[in-house]
């Protein structure tokens, strides 16, 4: 029995971010116990196979501790962070070439995450078609770097692939990006 990897390591203080826990010896039931103080909010783990399991997070905040608890209560820890969601303030610039290679600044609240845990995630942009059907899908996920004052996520826009319009700006704070909408943040501005 034992622990190989643990991902993601953070994520929303709203919890449902799926942590997929890699290691030897597992078998059901077992539980992820996620540890704020003294007190754990436990839940069940989907055993995969002997070697994988997934949990949901609970609500929370902060780095807690979490523990993957067999049923004869020996326990495997890592660390979780939990992270208040970026909500984007502004873009800039507002438009550029359908060409790419223009650099996004995108303004968000709750950056300090990203300099407090680096290792944690890595923030991302996406592009996507303005309009109703854009809400779970993106055309671009674009790797950011935190700025130096940290208060905007910097992404490059890719040269190939993305089409004429309004599009929508997004950042997105987990390291394992998928593109799953909970994942995803409110519209700042067009991105022509």
């Amino acid at each position: 029995m034992g622990l190989t990897s643990a991902s993601p390591l953070s994520g929303p203080s709203t919890g449902a971010t799926e942590v997929t826990i890699v290691g030897d010896g597992f078998e059901a039931p077992m539980t992820c116990d996620f540890y704020r103080d003294s007190t754990p909010t436990s839940t069940t783990a989907t055993v995969v196979n002997s070697t994988h399991l997934t949990c949901v997070t609970p609500t929370g905040s902060g780095k807690v501790t979490t523990h993957v608890t067999f049923a004869d209560a020996c326990a495997l820890s890592f660390d979780f962070v939990y992270y208040t969601a970026p909500e984007v303030l502004a873009v800039s610039p507002g438009s550029g070439p359908r060409f790419g290679a223009t650099a996004i600044t995108v303004y968000a609240t709750n950056l300090y995450f990203l300099s407090q845990y680096p290792s944690y995630t890595t923030p991302k942009c996406s592009l996507g078609q303005a309009g109703d059907a854009e809400v779970g899908s993106a055309v671009a996920y674009l790797d950011g770097v935190l700025s130096s004052d940290g208060a905007s996520v910097v992404c490059t826009t890719p040269s190939t692939y993305i089409d004429d319009g309004v599009h929508v700006v997004r950042c997105v704070l987990y390291k394992s990006f998928s593109p799953i909408a909970r994942f995803q943040q409110l519209i700042a501005s067009p991105f022509n």
